[in-house]
């Protein structure tokens, strides 16, 4: 009988002790150093040593639990390195998609600017009065400006172009005494249509009486900041939740 009981003390020490040896985690070395200092256990712990005729003294619990806390205060400075390297990694790679952005963004935003042109009249008499050609490029609203006195307009006609032969774009081209101007495809004036652009301009040629003229081109700039937008938000997320997982497996 008393064989059997010391073996089975014996069996639950070997657990004991072989978890000891198997403790990689901190919160594995903390449920052990939790068991061990409970009284109960270190009373198996003695009663498995009388089993061989030796007396268990209190030092040598002392000194066990003296050797676990050197293990995980070990351990646990580990895993606050590893923490540390892991925010230090998060924070870089942070840095690294800022700066992809922003000089993502500026190549585009170079390399395809928006445009938005105006172009306006003023008469004051029969022979007196501006007409200006506005365009504004770039997020920062870049502008240039063409100028030319209104008796030089001469008369505005429908043009149109075609990449292919399924679609034709019409623009209006201005004749003027130094020249033609095109202006942008999608202009319009006071009615909204692009084909009677032209005819509203020959109209205030012909009409002194009309003091001002003015027309522009369709503004879709914030179609393409839209479009950047969600381009780069949607990428800078799914970069993110992939730098996140892989520090997790880690």
């Amino acid at each position: 009988m008393k064989l059997r009981q010391c073996g089975e003390l014996l069996a639950q020490l070997g657990a004991a002790n072989a978890g000891l040896y198997k403790t990689d985690t901190e919160e594995s070395q903390i449920e052990l150093l939790n068991r061990l200092r409970d009284k109960s256990f270190l009373a198996v712990i003695a009663r498995s040593a009388k089993c061989f005729g030796r007396r268990w003294h209190s030092n040598n619990s002392i000194f066990l639990l003296e050797s676990l806390r050197f293990t995980l205060g070990k351990h646990t400075l580990n895993n606050r390195t590893m923490k540390l390297n892991k925010a230090s990694d998060f924070f870089i790679h942070l840095g690294l998609l800022l700066t992809f952005n922003v000089v993502g963004l500026a190549v585009i935003l170079l390399a395809f600017p928006t445009t938005f042109t105006t172009f306006n009249c003023q008469r004051l008499n029969s022979n007196q009065g501006n007409c200006e050609l506005k365009t504004l490029t770039g997020p920062f609203n870049k502008e240039e400006v063409r100028s030319f006195p209104v008796k030089e307009l001469k008369s505005a006609s429908l043009e149109s172009y075609s990449y292919s032969s399924k679609k034709i774009n019409y623009y209006t081209r201005l004749k003027t005494e130094r020249g033609g101007i095109s202006l942008p495809t999608g202009f319009y004036g006071p009615s909204w249509n692009t084909a009677s652009l032209p005819t509203e301009i020959n109209n205030f040629i012909k009409d002194p009486n009309q003091t001002s003229f003015s027309a522009q081109e369709d503004d879709s700039r914030w179609q393409s900041y839209l479009f950047l937008g969600l381009f780069f938000g949607t990428a800078d997320l799914i970069i993110i939740n992939s730098i996140i997982m892989r520090m997790k497996a880690v």
